[in-house]
């Protein structure tokens, strides 16, 4: 479709309609590009969509993770936007965020162990730091860390191979052992 109009129409249009037009065309998938031979007409041409790296993410067990540092980059986001406030927290969150990770890649009873005593360690950090106020922070980073299929299915495997097991709670005064940090050097 080939619409012709001079350049004070198209500005006059673009601002009424500018969000709108901008909404339909980057949601479509559309580029505009100007023709050659008529400066001031436009043409729609659909161009190959390129996925976005949340989309790569999102397609694979591992995601992304540029920094190198067993995080997921969606996941570290996350724990940075939601707890900017606390380093000790985030820290926590991290170690807790590098043990989904490995339940999610589990594929023995002892990489199970493994996974489970890493989340352990992290949930009672994260406990020493937040008591009780320290459940919703993990059971609402697992959610953003279990955010497709294929990782609430290798979640749910973990389960399996961990067959549930009943881990006996750690002492307060004994949780900030297991913190991977000291998490009392932190004002926050």
């Amino acid at each position: 479709m080939l619409i012709i109009m001079d350049a004070h129409k198209i500005l006059t249009l673009v601002i009424i309609f500018g969000a709108l037009l901008i909404t339909v065309v980057i949601g479509a998938g559309y580029a505009l590009i100007q023709t050659p031979h008529t400066p001031t007409s436009f043409i729609a041409v659909s161009q190959p969509v390129t996925p976005t790296p949340t989309e790569i993410d999102n397609n694979t067990l591992q995601g992304i993770d540029s920094d190198h540092n067993g995080v997921r980059d969606d996941v570290e986001k996350y724990i940075a936007g939601t707890y900017s406030q606390s380093q000790k927290t985030r820290m926590a969150l991290m170690d807790f965020s590098k043990g989904m990770k490995l339940a999610v890649e589990t594929k023995t009873e002892a990489d199970a162990k493994s996974a489970r005593e890493t989340l352990s360690r992290a949930q009672d950090c994260l406990w020493y730091i937040h008591q009780s106020d320290s459940i919703p922070m993990w059971q609402g980073l697992r959610a953003v860390f279990l955010n497709t299929q294929i990782r609430s299915t290798a979640y749910a495997n973990y389960g399996k191979l961990i067959n549930v097991q009943v881990i006996e709670s750690t002492p307060f005064n004994e949780r900030k052992a297991r913190c991977n940090f000291d998490p009392d050097v932190f004002p926050d």
